[in-house]
């Protein structure tokens, strides 16, 4: 009987360093994948950091509600999809009194009937055509489907693709000529 139960007890020990040893492989996986999920967000992190840009705003064509506007990457972050960029404008009308805010998506051939961006061009774009990398300067026109009052002020907000936003206020001007607020 004395020998039964050495056999019981190395079948359970045996059993016992399978189980531990199954649990500790599971165990492995998980921090290994949790580690590459945590180095993929400092990643996306640490790109948003790196990535700056600022706007220059030129004109507000009041012959087709187009805006054009200047962007410059002054970062160090390349921004490969420029059609995954978003814009939002927030304009006041003074002759109605009201605040219209417009989402402006990308798109390859603007129009007057639907809020739309464009690229003109990029310069220098020497290295990386049609990537807007560091230092360099992106034309962009921004339609709106109706034409906003000259010489009120506009809130523009820029979203690029790693998730990075910039925003600041924009006069509308005729032409690119300043004029007085009133």
């Amino acid at each position: 009987m004395g020998f039964d139960s050495v056999i019981a007890s190395g079948i359970a020990l045996m059993v016992l360093m399978v189980v531990s040893y199954a649990l500790f492989s599971g165990f492995t996986a998980s921090m290994d994948g949790m580690t590459s999920t945590l180095k993929d967000v400092m990643n996306v992190k640490n790109d948003q950091l790196k990535t700056q840009i600022s706007v220059e705003y030129d004109y507000v064509s009041l012959n087709n509600n187009t805006f054009t506007m200047t962007l410059h990457n002054t970062g160090d972050t390349k921004i490969v999809n420029i059609t995954k960029m978003e814009m939002f404008i927030t304009l006041s009308n003074r002759t109605d009194n009201k605040t219209r805010t417009y989402w402006i998506p990308y798109s390859n051939d603007i129009n007057a009937t639907q809020p739309s961006w464009t690229m003109v061009n990029i310069t220098p774009d020497i290295i990386n055509p049609r990537v807007w990398d560091p230092g360099e300067a992106m034309v962009c026109q921004v339609s709106l489907p109706e034409r906003p009052e000259t010489g009120i002020v506009g809130w523009l907000m820029i979203t690029v693709p790693n998730g990075m936003t910039t925003s600041g206020y924009i006069p509308v001007v005729n032409e690119g000529k300043e004029e007085t607020q009133t």
